[in-house]
């Protein structure tokens, strides 16, 4: 089992750069849970299962949303 936390904020510029970058919203903040679980049921197959959840607080100065992401997979080695 594995989990994962991951977060972005942009840091604006000092001075004029600062202020133009504000002005025109450019500044993006999100954040992300994700958490998996493997099963190795062969010695050459697996089965995986993860869910991540993104929530998007400002992109580009915009109001984001959040969402949920549901994977599933089997890797196999042959």
């Amino acid at each position: 089992m594995n989990a994962i936390y991951s977060t972005q904020v942009d840091e604006y510029d000092s001075g004029a750069n600062g202020v133009s970058q504000k002005a025109r919203g450019l500044g993006t903040e999100e954040s992300s849970v994700t958490l998996g679980m493997r099963w190795d049921y062969d010695s050459s197959a697996a089965r995986k299962f993860e869910v991540q959840h993104n929530d998007e607080e400002m992109v580009k100065g915009v109001d984001g949303d959040s969402a949920i992401l549901y994977s599933v997979a089997v890797d196999v080695i042959f």
